[in-house]
């Protein structure tokens, strides 16, 4: 049995899972005085002659998912989360990604369709669209409808007016 809040009834509430069971990056040669963003190109699980099945998240749970388009020149985020962590999987489009983690250098990478990006709890993070694209935001903690600020914390100076 299902509540009014998407729940199972009697259902427990999971915490987001650990640091150390956040996927392995693809790009470990990125930030090398720190772990490296957390980036994973994804690849197809299975394909047939009707098509292709790519799994975005396995294993994860989720309390949000949002559609974003974003217009070539947008800067999205800026802010951090102390709770949330977010998994941004791009369709189309370019775009390129800011991370820091408090008192670090800004991490910076391009990331295109097929790409999953993972910001944790307290990382600093941004996204400049170099091309006019699309891209599907998971989050884990409170983000959706009227908790969409609840757990954002704007920044003073953008991570993308930083870069080198």
């Amino acid at each position: 049995m299902w509540t009014s809040t998407g729940r199972r009834a009697g259902a427990s509430s999971f915490p987001s899972p650990p640091p150390e069971s956040y996927p392995e990056p693809h790009d470990a040669s990125f930030g090398s005085r720190r772990k490296p963003v957390r980036v994973q190109r994804r690849k197809p699980a299975f394909r047939d002659a009707r098509g292709v099945i790519t799994d975005i998240l396995d294993g994860v749970r989720v309390d949000c998912v949002s559609l974003l388009s974003t217009k070539k020149g947008a800067v999205r985020g800026n802010h951090y989360h102390k709770k949330t962590t977010q998994y941004l999987y791009v369709l189309e489009g370019r775009f390129r990604a800011f991370e820091q983690r408090r008192g670090g250098p800004v991490e910076q990478r391009v990331l295109k369709a097929g790409d999953l990006w993972i910001t944790p709890p307290r990382l600093r993070h941004a996204i400049l669209a170099l091309e006019d694209g699309t891209f599907v935001a998971c989050a884990r903690g409170p983000r959706a409808g009227k908790d969409y600020e609840n757990d954002t914390y704007r920044l003073a100076v953008s991570l993308v007016a930083r870069r080198g």
